[in-house]
């Protein structure tokens, strides 16, 4: 017992735990309630306030982790849930869809680290939530389900661009 002791405090001491931080927090703190939107290419997502990733990000700050590429620029969409994209959009004939600025409420999941197939980026630390109105939102308009979680980007991860 006495080693089972000692290497969970070492454990906890050598990896904060930043992904039950981040869950705690998002179930404790944040509304999870965003509204649908759609932008010029097609794309539909809900909108969540900005504050949902500036509040999380702090968790994974120390992992190496950049605030995502959703929050900087003029024409980024901010904190969001990807639904449908603006290539799925096209590809599929959708136009304007009647479902646009209707509430989506959602539940927090959990928190991983996914790698991405990026130059720029290895992995995004990610939010996954359960909305399964929003797989029956894709189904409406002729799309699959969505492959992967339905997530809320909070942090990118560089590669490390150092010479081999």
């Amino acid at each position: 017992m006495i080693f089972l002791f000692l290497f969970t405090v070492g454990y906890a001491d050598d990896k904060p735990q930043a992904h039950d931080k981040i869950l705690d927090y998002a179930f404790e703190t944040l509304d999870n309630v965003g509204v649908l939107r759609q932008n010029g290419s097609g794309m539909v997502y809900v909108e969540i306030p900005d504050d949902y990733i500036y509040k999380l990000y702090p968790f994974i700050l120390e992992e190496g982790f950049q605030l995502p590429t959703s929050l900087q620029g003029p024409n980024a969409l901010g904190a969001h849930i990807s639904v449908i994209y603006g290539g799925e959009a096209r590809d599929r004939g959708i136009g304007l869809i009647n479902e646009r600025n209707s509430k989506i409420f959602f539940k927090v999941a959990g928190c991983k680290i996914v790698p991405l197939n990026q130059e720029e980026y290895e992995s995004a630390c990610v939010v996954t939530i359960i909305a399964p109105n929003l797989n029956q939102l894709r189904k409406r308009y002729g799309l699959p389900e969505m492959k992967h979680d339905f997530h809320i980007t909070i942090g990118l991860k560089p590669r490390n661009k150092q010479a081999a």
